[in-house]
This record gives C-alpha cells, structure tokens and sequence, in this order.
C-alpha cells in the first residue's frame, strides 16, 4: 500500500470517525503542533520520561482528533517535576535556552508545548477535554526543569540572562 492516498490533494483531510474538514482548520494547526512538539522530544528521547510524554502526546491528539478521552497524569508530571527541582540550584535569574545539546532541545520543545498551549487556550473549550490544558501547562514546567538538570547533569550552567547595557 502506497503512503500517499491523495485524499488530502485539495486541501482536505480526514479525522478519526470519517469527519473530513480543510487543513486550514484551527484544529490541525493544533494537532500539527502536537506532532511538532512529539518530533522535538525525539531528539532527547533518551529520557525514559520522555517515551512516555511521547505516548502520551499521541493519545492527546488522539483525543482532540477524535473526542476520546485524554487521561494525561497531571499529578505524575507534577511528581517528576518536584523530584528533579529537588536536584537543582535554586533558579534566581530568568535563563536563555541553552547549554548541552540535550537541554536546548528540551527548551526547544518547551518552546513548541507553550505554543501548543496558547492555540489550546484560544480554542472554544467546548472543544478541548477537561485536563488537556492543565496537562500542557504543567508538561511545559516538566521540559523547563528537564532542559535545566541536563545542564546540571553535565555540568553546564544554565545561561543566565543579563539585561543589556
């Protein structure tokens, strides 16, 4: 079976269930971003917590897509989070993405989560399932402290921002 099926060749596209809408709809804009984000965590996929974000990520879409349930853990992210903060020096200073290759990639798909926050935040929340957002938010935290213990794990320093004279 070839990969290109054509049905997308006028600018439309199907979701889960046989709805068919235009890929300008806002909706792909987030489902692209989500995948966009999935792709950046490849790059440190070395984490075991990342796998399961990937996964995750994928029955996010999934939901959004095609209105199943999204059972994202806020409070396993929020238990990762807590553990590896525990770990680094306490953050005084705003910080420029950076530092190990690991870590800019983190802050890299930190960068896409906030973006896929912000489209989450502006679609009509009749759309968006109870959690989805608050799941986001927090993943955003988890990439920021993620990126910020590669650095320290490494012994790179976090690259502190400094007004310019």
């Amino acid at each position: 079976m070839p990969i290109y099926t054509k049905t997308g060749d006028k600018g439309i596209t199907g979701l889960p269930g046989g709805k068919r809408l235009a890929k300008s709809n806002a909706l792909f804009a987030i489902l692209g971003t989500i995948d966009e984000l999935n792709a950046h965590l490849g790059f440190a996929g070395s984490l075991k917590i990342v796998k399961q974000i990937q996964k995750e990520l994928f029955e996010l879409g999934a939901s959004i897509a095609g209105g199943s349930k999204f059972a994202g853990d806020v409070t396993e992210l929020e238990k990762h989070i807590d553990v590896i903060d525990k770990k680094l020096p306490p953050l005084r200073n705003f910080i420029l993405p950076g530092g190990t290759l690991e870590a800019s990639h983190l802050h890299l798909a930190r960068t896409v989560c906030r973006r896929l926050e912000r489209l989450l935040a502006k679609t009509p929340q009749k759309y968006i399932k109870k959690g989805i957002l608050k799941y986001v938010n927090r993943l955003s935290d988890l990439l920021f402290v993620l990126a910020r213990n590669a650095n320290y794990t490494s012994k790179v320093s976090d690259i502190i921002w400094k007004k310019s004279q």
